[in-house]
């Protein structure tokens, strides 16, 4: 649940939170980004997840547009690259995301390494555990996702949206 995340907290968006906003699919994933938009929540997310959302962004615009048929759809945009410009919501949608208030973190030599510990603690595969590197260093306590599997890490206090 997001709309009791107290003012200023610190958090962490993922990929999904952002997907279903643009998908038109949560009120509560929108209000909690308009938060951020506000001011009202110091957010951040990182340069991955900006990557995973216009990947997700694309696919289901291809659809969306029946340029496609759902399955699969990287590999039918890839067989079909000249659909692949008939494509703006992704550019759209990271252009949106840059003007939230949301604070762009990097990924470096040390998070690699950290990402790579972290996997082999936690069974995460790489973004995810990219995200939980970034979290650590930054000393970011909570994640707003709709992934159950950060659960098992117990120093994140895990916020899933409750309208899906």
């Amino acid at each position: 649940m997001f709309n009791d995340i107290a003012p200023g907290a610190r958090l962490y968006i993922d990929a999904n939170i952002f997907v279903y906003h643009f998908a038109y699919e949560s009120d509560e994933c929108a209000a909690l980004l308009d938060r951020c938009y506000r001011r009202e929540i110091n957010a951040y997310t990182g340069i991955h997840i900006l990557l995973e959302v216009a990947h997700r962004i694309m696919t289901i615009e291809a659809v969306d547009k029946g340029l496609v048929t759902p399955g699969n759809v990287p590999r039918k945009l890839r067989r079909r690259p000249e659909l692949v410009s008939q494509l703006q919501d992704h550019s759209a949608a990271i252009r949106y995301i840059l003007e939230m208030n949301i604070e762009i973190l990097q990924i470096d030599a040390r998070i690699l390494e950290t990402s790579a510990n972290l996997r082999s603690q936690t069974g995460f595969l790489v973004n995810d555990s990219i995200s939980l590197a970034m979290m650590q260093r930054r000393r970011i306590p909570t994640i707003s996702t709709n992934d159950r599997d950060f659960q098992r890490v117990n120093w994140l206090e895990v916020r899933l949206p409750s309208d899906l």
